[in-house]
């Protein structure tokens, strides 16, 4: 059998592919005896093998109903899926590593690919995704850290229809407070901040280290839409944090210096992002 169509080796391919982009030690990230949680390294939003939410709704069902927990990050390739205990995953895998899966796309029967996982080296996996899954912040990002359900279901609501009813020829990126003025270089004073994000001030000021914001930006991003890596204004302080809306993310951290991947971290809705200059 060639290695394109060797399972096995396609497998220890995708393998690495999973640890690298999501900023840790393959060798620590994956086992080779049963856990409870399960990688599937060729199931996710993106890459050539994309699937819908549905679609991955599916093939969880199919596992059985030993499964805790799913979770198939934005803009990834792959996904993973928790189950009561190592033996009832190990029972659950023959359904889809090795096996022809029906919801993978590509006009033909595809096989699945499967790996077992160390959920502790998962980095900030959403709260849904827990039982065992470590959710504190990337290690190799110092001062980051998420907020989980910072603003309940009904404020979400309220926060969007809010931002809906904005004037719609200024969407995509509004601010408020301070602005920075590129040809000069400077802070200058801009438009208020409007009632439904001045309230947010006091429960937000424990994350900038006791002080109120002073700028903010609403960004409305369409699906699949994103922004390229970049450093936010020293002039406005060490502090920032980000709220996200209506959507999760992933959010891609590199070294500003080197370019180098730190990783990435996957952003439920409703969930407050901490950054504080290192």
């Amino acid at each position: 059998m060639g290695r394109r169509n060797d399972p096995t080796a396609k497998a220890a391919s995708l393998r690495a592919g999973v640890a690298r982009a999501l900023g840790v030690d393959a060798a620590a990230l994956f086992s080779e005896t049963p856990t409870p949680c399960v990688c599937l390294l060729n199931a996710g939003s993106q890459g050539f093998l994309a699937i819908s939410p549905a679609q991955f709704a599916e093939i969880v069902a199919s596992l059985g109903p030993a499964v805790v927990s799913s979770w198939m990050p934005l803009a990834r390739s792959f996904s993973f899926v928790l189950f009561d205990s190592p033996e009832d995953e190990a029972a659950a895998l023959p359904a889809y590593h090795g096996a022809a899966v029906p919801q993978l796309p590509g006009g033909k029967p595809r096989t699945g690919l499967a790996a077992y996982v160390r959920a502790e080296h998962l980095p900030n996996a959403p709260a849904s995704f827990s039982g065992g899954v470590a959710m504190s912040a990337l290690d190799r990002v110092p001062g980051l850290q998420c907020v989980h359900e910072f603003v309940s279901a009904d404020e979400e609501a309220a926060l969007v229809a809010a931002i809906r009813g904005l004037p719609e020829e200024e969407w995509t990126h509004i601010h408020y407070g301070f602005e920075y003025v590129y040809d000069a270089f400077a802070l200058t004073r801009g438009r208020a901040f409007p009632p439904f994000l001045a309230a947010l001030h006091e429960r937000l000021r424990p994350y900038l280290g006791g002080h109120l914001p002073t700028q903010a930006t609403v960004s409305i991003y369409p699906p699949r839409a994103g922004i390229p890596p970049h450093v936010d204004i020293p002039e406005f302080g060490p502090y920032l944090v980000s709220l996200s809306l209506a959507s999760g993310c992933a959010m891609d951290m590199r070294h500003a210096e080197s370019g180098e991947s730190a990783g990435s971290v996957y952003l439920p809705p409703r969930s407050l992002v901490v950054m504080q200059a290192a």
